[in-house]
């Protein structure tokens, strides 16, 4: 596994990352963000009028097939 600060860091703190000691505590404030790099995830599908309960729910399940595959690429 690579581990690259510029892959994480904001430009800001990457900046300052080669005075960053590492017996110093410092305070961070992380947050994580992922929707896939080959997949843009859609809108949760909306029902059709015309639209039977297996049809509805088959495009459901697919739906939620490519969202755990885009989860799953992060």
């Amino acid at each position: 596994m690579v581990k690259r600060p510029e892959y994480i860091l904001s430009p800001e703190l990457l900046a300052h990352w080669d005075r960053v000691k590492d017996e110093d505590i410092y305070t961070v404030d992380i947050g994580i963000a992922c929707v896939g790099t080959k997949v843009k995830l859609s809108d949760y599908p909306k029902r059709k009028s015309n639209e039977s309960n297996e049809q509805f729910a088959k495009r459901v399940n697919n739906w939620l097939n490519k969202r755990d595959s885009t989860y799953e690429e992060c």
